[in-house]
């Protein structure tokens, strides 16, 4: 039983969970959510169409926590539409949304609601680790706790510095999702709609430390590109210029930052996938044209610091090569 602070276990938390032919990591998922330090949770399990063993194991679990694991099957129609499910399903004061093949400290929620109430935040973030095959990084973290408002979290987002875009390292206040849905048939549905429940808190606390562990697996969205994956992207930083120009004009100067480094991104992804269609060209013009505001201080990995440097010297056709 969790007994540190009654205030804060009163405050029930609803744990968003799509899946989707994750049989492989499913458990250790699950795992890491059913033990949690801080008891007072609700699991929204979405399966969203899984054709493996996923619902299998969801159910093993759900015959051990029946009464903290709500299991819902539907048609598949991508992630935002079993994370609007789930959205629609929860209960809590406070949500989360872990991807099925990600996995979260166990004492992620009691770390994140105890820095909400200690420091009366709508918004909670963590650092987070990011796994590929044989590399872990840490990333978007603090040396200690800290609060931002509002604005300065979005501004923190388009300098890609400290607080990432992501909508799974972080716990939210259940009613900031009022009248806001993930965009269904969309790729990247957070650069759509993390910066809108932003706008509507008033102070965002970030722990510091990283308690989400963000597993990078081969044939994973953010690992292969196709054309629609291609056009989604493109999509979404039209969609956050729109907001950042409506909402904080004054921003300007920042959102050419966050504007920068995702024409690097979307220069990376059409040349990996072979398209050299419209996107690709968009990219490459904006790039050579604002190459000068890239920072080699905002990158945070040896690879992109490269980038970097190869772009500088105008040597483009590196980027076909970078993996």
């Amino acid at each position: 039983m969790y007994m540190k602070n009654d205030l804060s276990y009163t405050h029930k938390v609803s744990i968003i969970v799509p899946i989707y032919n994750v049989e492989n990591y499913l458990d250790r998922c699950l795992d890491s959510l059913v033990n949690q330090t801080y008891h007072n949770i609700e699991i929204i399990a979405v399966n969203d169409g899984s054709i493996d063993n996923s619902e299998r194991i969801v159910n093993k679990y759900i015959k051990s926590f029946p009464h903290i694991i709500k299991y819902i099957y539907k048609k598949n129609g991508g992630l935002s539409s079993a994370r609007n499910v789930g959205l629609k399903a929860m209960s809590g004061d406070y949500v989360c949304f872990i991807d099925s093949d990600d996995y979260i400290e166990l004492n992620f929620v009691e770390k994140l609601i105890d820095s909400l109430n200690t420091n009366k935040a709508d918004i909670a973030v963590c650092g987070r680790y990011d796994e590929y095959n044989n590399n872990v990084q840490n990333n978007f973290c603090l040396k200690s706790t800290k609060t931002f408002s509002s604005v300065d979290t979005i501004k923190k987002i388009l300098h890609w510095q400290d607080i990432d875009i992501s909508a799974c390292d972080k716990m939210f206040k259940a009613t900031l999702f009022n009248e806001i849905i993930f965009p269904e048939g969309k790729n990247n549905e957070d650069i759509f709609t993390i910066p809108k429940v932003i706008s509507k808190s008033n102070i965002v606390v970030h722990v510091g430390i990283p308690l989400y562990h963000y597993f990078h697996r081969e044939g994973s969205i953010t690992t292969t590109y196709n054309s629609k994956q291609i056009n989604d992207y493109y999509d979404a930083i039209l969609n956050i210029n729109s907001f950042i120009k409506k909402n904080y004009s004054y921003l300007d100067t920042d959102i050419k930052y966050y504007n920068m480094r995702s024409y690097l991104n979307l220069y990376k992804m059409t040349t990996l996938a072979k398209n050299n269609g419209y996107e690709y060209h968009i990219a490459k013009k904006y790039i050579k044209k604002n190459v000068s505001l890239l920072n080699y201080k905002q990158f945070y990995t040896s690879k992109e610091f490269l980038m970097y440097i190869f772009l500088e010297l105008k040597i483009y056709s590196f980027i076909k090569k970078y993996r």
